[in-house]
């Protein structure tokens, strides 16, 4: 504890410099500083909760920065001084208390100063290294270097604390300085007392101690608090900015697939605070392979929308960014299926909309960056995918309008014009969602990419064809004589006119010609006028537009039109039009249409009522002169067409039949064909069998016919259902395509491995939903035999402990890839019996995503299936069960969901069932016990509950089992020691209380036992020392009391030993002198009494290298509570148990 003086002279002083007020310099404030720090009780204090509320009311940068100098001085004091004292540990109680509230100071800091510009991790950083690199050189060269590694592990030990409320952001400042302490460290020159370190050894380490650290705070792996959030993850960002392509696929991917499993609303915002760094320090790539499989970003961030939709989105930019091409489609394919959802409630269908939108000025930008960017396939993206969905949203109107310009614009064709939106939003409400749909109907017809909406008969026009239509409607017009009442002969208005009420009178081609010249004249008038903000005042046009209006009214009626036409006067305000009650708009839906002439629409006839007494009055619509694109979102109408043929109602009963006879004639012919060519090809086969005693290959079966076909696909449908063999994006249709069509074995009917070959396709085809498979796929090119590819088989090492033994493969040349021409025995990861029947499938970490298909339980005389370390999904298919000779299920490591099926508890023959790692929930069925051939059993790393069943003492046989990373709440049954062949008993972190059984003692083959991070209380029972080949034993963490037996000398074999953290007390036995292979012992955070055994350190010159007790001093009287003159570390169980290295 600090003394009173040094507590109040610290506090007195912070107070002081944490007041904006305060008025001394910035270099007297740090030569004051650095004055009170020399106290060591003015070091302890600073770690005071007093302080720290001072340090809670600092107001203002500079007051920040300077309490800040004051804990970094206090830091490189307490390590100056421990570098002298303390030469057995790096970390000290204050340096650590220092440490940590160097972190708080920052973050309190970043939480209460948003906008400032100030770093303070920059600054301390800085501070640090200016003091470090000035450190003397004594001590032979180490005091400097024993100064940095004080730091280094001190600020670690700080980044280490777990999360709690109060602690959030404190490890991003704690790891930057660790780097930074690092950095500046020297090569230890002192070889004995380091001679087991070097500067390279120790770079390879911290650092991935420290990226580690990192991913599993920024996460909050191994808690129940929510990822870090933006401003946490800015407190990082000097770290993912280093990031390298490797640490982020680890470190970093691992914690953040789990979170994504437990929580993935929470992590969108910690992934868009991420990805932006990530994208601005140019390495937004790292993240390209990792937008759909294991991971699916994509999905997890669509799938986020609904709870927080602008992070979600954010990440969805980042991904699109990462990759325009395959990240664009991907979540446009991602967005456009979860707006297929009919239930979704409007503020979600906004949102995803705006996702589109966002995703679409995401691209604009890049592609205005002047980067090189592959937008080859945003066009078809916008036309097959956004734009019609989009539209068919249902969401709101005004949103669909600016999503649809977004991508439209993206594309480089004609936007959507802005004025019509403008005009559309005058309309009264019932009419606004229809104008704007028919503002993307036009807009789509411009794109050709949609049909014409037209009414049922009615053919779509080109452009060449309107254009020819409206030549002979103008030769018809002008042939025609003024007052001829013909129908035939009238022009197209007075076509459309003489539906309303009464006779019109005809007009002259003359009249006809100057209306039109007025409306061109008009709309040249509108077009001339620039574009302004609807604020901007143009009376002076709008008189002149009204005018025409008014001409054109006049010329109507003089014509003889109806005294109630209705008018097309309009209200100006800049360049917006807000037509009256009686304006027909061009937005409103028309049911007539012929074409488009010298820049003018006409014959568009409204559908809408209540306008007057018009009847219908077709109304011109200016558009522009130069474009000639016909617009097909009205019917087209020809004046002289006549009824096609075939709505002939004879002509269709006729050729009806004539197609029907014809199908009869062509499949009685086919039949007859297959037969013969049949029989012949059996005849050959026979012939050439006899006529050599050499081996021949079966002869090329002639191609398939359409009978033959009907064949196959009957017998596909024993084990396909119908729909699935007709649904084009099944991967059962594609499956009978490939075989009937692309299959060079060209199977017969009645091939016995028909059904076995196609169950493997559909498989194949099954399980590409994250695209081709790393080996040995169709596509796979990696070697010059096209039917041939290089495989892989994983290759274990045997340290259950090395993190990187997922990855160590060795290559298998000459394998035949799937879809090959050769048998599927011969298929790469498929082994076959003597009858050529499958009986393995083993296609291990290969990309294999999506769901087993049930087809594959044709293969019934599969023994073992493992396609473990892949991404396959769903639930643990029931029909694993209904194998007869299936004996061996690897199916870890994947993300199957659900309870394990009651039927594999049922089956006796099988030998081991591994389904770990991945996210199954329920229970173990006390059914276990009927499992009596077991040998290996491995559960680990789900999201299991309950208990151990008793039942667990049946499984006679078993050998390996491993359980841990659950959510049990179960004791350790006593049945357990029934299992008297067990070899490895894993039982750690997963919820086990109570005490450790006596009946422990009767598994006498135990070689690894760990029952580390659970609840066991009470003592260890002498019995589990009766496990004379137990090599590892593992109890550390837990609430253990007692002494440790003197029984341990009889595990002869036993290499490690952990009891840390735990309640032990007594003395260390002596006896663990005769264990000669022990090379780890780690029995601090205890209560021993007494040194470590003398006998033990002789130890270390035959394996015993990894010694850790409580023999840290606690100060420069005392002596420790563990002397250990050959510990590696020593600790300081009454202060944390925190351990220091010891210099030898």
């Amino acid at each position: 504890m600090a003394s009173a003086d040094g507590a109040k002279s610290v506090n007195d002083f912070i107070r002081r410099i944490a007041l904006s007020s305060y008025k001394h310099s910035s270099s007297s404030t740090l030569a004051k500083g650095e004055a009170i720090v020399v106290d060591e009780s003015a070091r302890r204090a600073l770690g005071d909760e007093s302080v720290m509320e001072a340090v809670r009311n600092c107001s203002g940068d500079k007051a920040f920065k300077r309490v800040l100098n004051l804990f970094v001085s206090g830091l490189m004091e307490e390590a100056k001084v421990a570098t002298i004292q303390d030469r057995d540990g790096w970390v000290t109680d204050t340096s650590a208390q220092l440490s940590e509230a160097i972190c708080h100071v920052i973050v309190e800091h970043r939480r209460r100063a948003e906008d400032t510009r100030l770093d303070l991790t920059h600054h301390a950083g800085k501070y640090m290294e200016k003091v470090l690199q000035a450190a003397e050189e004594s001590d032979g060269g180490n005091s400097k270097y024993n100064r940095c590694k004080i730091i280094s592990e001190s600020m670690m030990a700080a980044a280490r604390r777990p999360l709690s409320d109060t602690i959030r952001g404190e490890y991003g400042p704690a790891l930057i300085l660790a780097e930074k302490a690092h950095a500046v460290a020297p090569s230890p020159v002192d070889k004995i007392r380091h001679a087991n370190s070097s500067k390279e050894t120790d770079e390879v380490a911290f650092r991935r101690d420290q990226m580690d650290l990192l991913g599993r705070r920024l996460f909050a792996l191994g808690s129940n608090f929510t990822p870090a959030t933006e401003q946490e993850v800015s407190l990082s960002a000097p770290l993912i900015t280093e990031l390298t392509k490797e640490e982020f696929d680890g470190a970093m991917l691992r914690p953040l697939k789990f979170k994504l499993t437990v929580d993935r609303a929470s992590t969108m915002e910690t992934l868009n605070a991420f990805f932006r760094i990530l994208d601005k320090a140019g390495k937004g790539k790292f993240i390209e392979k990792h937008l759909l499989g294991s991971t699916n970003l994509v999905g997890n961030a669509v799938q986020a929308i609904p709870q927080d939709a602008d992070n979600s989105v954010g990440v969805l930019k980042a991904l699109v960014r990462a990759s325009p091409a395959t990240g664009t489609k991907a979540v446009s394919e991602a967005l456009s299926q979860a707006l297929k959802n009919s239930s979704l409630p409007p503020q979600t269908k906004s949102s995803l909309v705006n996702a589109f939108k966002e995703i679409a000025l995401t691209l604009s930008s890049l592609r205005e960056s002047g980067k090189s960017v592959d937008d080859s396939g945003w066009k078809s993206i916008a036309e097959n995918i956004a734009l019609s969905s989009i539209e068919d949203s249902g969401a709101d109107g005004q949103l669909i309008y600016s999503a649809s310009q977004a991508w439209t614009e993206l594309t480089g064709a004609s936007s959507l014009p802005k004025s019509k939106l403008d005009q559309a939003s005058s309309l009264p409400k019932s009419k606004l969602d229809q104008a704007e749909r028919d503002v993307l109907a036009k807009n789509r017809a411009r794109r050709g990419s949609s049909k014409a909406a037209t009414r049922p008969g009615a053919e779509p026009m080109s452009t060449s064809e309107a254009t020819r239509m409206d030549r002979r409607i103008q030769a018809k017009q002008g042939t025609a004589a003024p007052n001829v009442a013909r129908n035939d002969d009238r022009s197209n208005t007075e076509r459309v006119n003489s539906s309303g009420s009464g006779r019109r009178q005809s007009r002259s081609q003359e009249s006809l010609a100057r209306t039109e010249q007025d409306i061109i004249s008009k709309n040249r008038e509108r077009r001339s006028t620039p574009a302004v903000e609807p604020s901007v005042d143009h009376s002076g046009e709008g008189r002149n537009i009204s005018r025409l209006d008014n001409r054109i009214n006049n010329k109507i009626r003089s014509e003889g039109g109806s005294e109630k036409q209705p008018t097309m006067n309009s209200k100006v305000e800049g360049d917006q039009l807000e037509p009256d009650s009686t304006l027909r708009s061009p937005f409103i839906e028309t049911s007539h249409g012929v074409g488009n002439d010298g820049g003018m629409e006409y014959g568009l006839l409204s559908t809408e009522r209540g306008m007057g007494d018009s009847g219908g009055l077709a109304v011109a619509i200016a558009v522009e002169e130069e474009d000639n694109t016909f617009i097909p979102a009205a019917i087209q109408y020809d004046p002289d067409s006549k009824p096609p043929i075939f709505k002939n109602r004879r002509f269709r009963l006729y050729g009806l039949a004539g197609i029907l006879l014809l199908v009869i004639i062509v499949v009685g012919v086919s039949i007859a064909i297959s037969k013969n060519v049949s029989g012949k090809s059996k005849r050959s086969q026979q012939v050439s069998v006899g006529a050599s005693g050499e081996p021949t290959f079966p002869p090329t079966m002639a191609p398939t016919t359409g009978r033959e076909g009907e064949g196959l696909l009957g017998e596909f449908a024993k084990i396909s259902s119908t729909e699935q063999l007709s649904d084009p994006n099944s991967a059962q249709y594609k499956a009978a395509q490939w075989i009937q069509f692309d299959d060079p074995q060209n199977l017969a009917l009645d091939a016995v491995n028909l059904l076995q070959r196609y169950a493997l396709v559909v498989a194949y085809f099954s399980l590409q939903e994250n695209g081709p498979w790393v080996v040995c796929g169709i596509e796979d090119n990696s070697h010059t035999d096209p039917s041939l590819c290089t495989g892989r088989k994983r290759v274990y090492t045997g340290d259950v402990d090395d993190p990187n033994d997922q990855n160590i493969y060795e290559n298998i040349d000459d394998e035949n890839k799937w879809l090959s021409a050769e048998s599927e025995c011969w298929w790469f990861g498929v082994y076959c019996g003597d009858d050529m029947t499958v009986v393995i499938i083993e296609i291990v970490d290969n990309n294999l995503v999506g769901q087993l298909p049930e087809e594959l339980a044709a293969l019934t005389f599969l023994e073992d299936f493992r396609v473990y370390w892949n991404g396959i999904s769903g639930t643990i298919p029931h029909w694993l069960a209904n194998y007869r000779q299936l004996s061996d299920i690897e199916l870890h490591y994947n993300k199957f969901t659900g309870e394990i099926p009651d039927g594999l508890y049922e089956r006796e023959d099988f030998e081991r069932i591994n389904v770990g790692g991945n996210m199954l929930t329920g229970t173990i069925s006390t059914k276990i016990g009927k499992l009596a051939k077991l040998k290996g059993l491995f559960v680990m790393e789900n999201m299991m509950t309950g208990t151990i069943p008793t039942e667990i003492g049946n499984l006679s046989l078993l050998a390996f089992t491993r359980w841990f990373d659950n959510r049990f709440d179960t004791t350790l049954p006593t049945e357990v020691g029934q299992l008297q062949k067990v070899r490895e008993f894993w039982m750690f972190n997963m919820g086990v209380r109570g005490t450790i059984p006596t009946e422990i003692g009767k598994m006498t083959d135990l070689d690894v036992t760990r029952l580390e991070a659970n609840l066991l209380e009470g003592t260890i029972p002498d019995e589990l020392f009766n496990a004379r080949k137990m090599s590892t034993l593992y109890l550390h963490n837990n609430n253990l009391v007692g002494t440790l037996s003197t029984n341990v000398e009889q595990m002869v074999d036993l290499q490690q030993l952990t009891v840390k953290f735990n309640s032990l007390t007594g003395a260390i036995p002596t006896e663990f002198e005769s264990l000669e292979k022990l090379w780890r012992l780690w029995i601090y955070k205890n209560d021993f009494e007494g040194a470590v055994p003398p006998g033990i350190c002789n130890l270390q010159y035959l394996k015993l290298t990894d010694l850790i007790a409580d023999c840290a001093k606690t100060n420069l009287i005392n002596p420790p509570k563990n002397q250990c003159d050959c510990c590696r570390k020593c600790c300081d169980s009454a202060n944390g148990g925190v351990c220091s290295d010891v210099d030898s």
